[in-house]
């Protein structure tokens, strides 16, 4: 695994190891479950084969914490 960084969402902090990051798509690995989010237009999404689908405000504040 990489580094392992921290996401605040409100008064939460979440811990999660970046995967894979690239200028269109970014994997994480947050408490055992994967997450792939594509960049759009409008932002940053989960990816359609997402076992889990994560809320906008979090994938936000992932993105927000990474370099």
């Amino acid at each position: 695994m990489s580094e392992k960084f921290t996401a605040t969402d409100d008064n939460r902090t979440y811990s999660f190891f970046l995967i894979n990051q690239d200028s269109g798509q970014i994997t994480i690995d947050m408490y055992n479950s994967a997450y792939t989010f594509i960049k759009k237009e409008a932002g940053w999404i989960n990816h359609i084969n997402n076992k889990m689908v994560m809320a906008p405000n979090l994938i936000n504040a992932v993105i927000e914490a990474l370099p």
